[in-house]
């Protein structure tokens, strides 16, 4: 990854730092394709101009939630959890 005049290269645990966000997340965003990173030697490598497009652009977002926030989960009739069960219960 070349570094384009002082853009920053950091890695996802820098990165993940910066904005708040755990690495594991930055790792999945990654991966789908949301957060332009590479990968080198297994190490995954991300230039701070993204980071900070990502922050503005996706996190930045109202009501911006996971793909496994309980919010974009879907329900079963009645309230109950998609196995069936009351989550109240």
């Amino acid at each position: 990854m070349d570094v384009a005049g002082d853009d920053r290269v950091l890695t996802l645990i820098e990165a993940a730092a910066l904005i708040g966000r755990s690495p594991q997340t930055l790792y999945l965003q990654a991966r789908r394709g949301r957060l332009r990173a590479e990968q080198h030697g297994g190490i995954w490598l991300v230039r701070e101009s993204e980071v900070r497009r990502y922050e503005r652009e996706v996190m930045g977002r109202h009501g911006f939630a996971s793909d496994t926030h309980p919010s974009r989960v879907t329900r079963g009739l009645g309230g109950k959890g998609q196995g069936g069960e009351d989550p109240g219960a």
